[in-house]
């Protein structure tokens, strides 16, 4: 299941993400759990307190862009698809005849 995730992050472009993710969890797993706890305890006291604020925004706006970023490139995927169809109907009309596509 690892390489599965890990082939499908260097396909999709998110492979540093996971790395820093895997290396996240090797260190969590590798430590006490003594100091897990601790750990978990200062992150919810930082969070109560505002301190990881700046921290969690700007998680929430990676997550923003990655979510428009893909929104952007299905629209503009979809605008070159019906650009080239017309293209090609205007083309079929000035020849008066059909053309092969290259897709088929």
């Amino acid at each position: 299941m690892a390489r599965d995730v890990l082939v499908s992050s260097m396909n999709k472009g998110h492979f540093p993400l996971a790395l820093l993710g895997v290396i996240f969890m090797i260190m969590v797993i590798k430590m006490p759990s003594a100091d897990v706890s601790k750990l978990v305890f200062r992150v919810f006291d930082g969070l109560e307190e505002g301190r990881l604020v700046g921290y969690l925004a700007s998680v929430m706006l990676l997550f923003g862009w990655a979510y428009h970023s893909r929104w952007q490139r299905r629209i503009i995927n979809d605008e070159m698809k019906r650009i080239s169809r017309e293209r090609t109907e205007y083309q079929e009309r000035a020849l008066k005849e059909g053309l092969s596509s290259s897709d088929e």
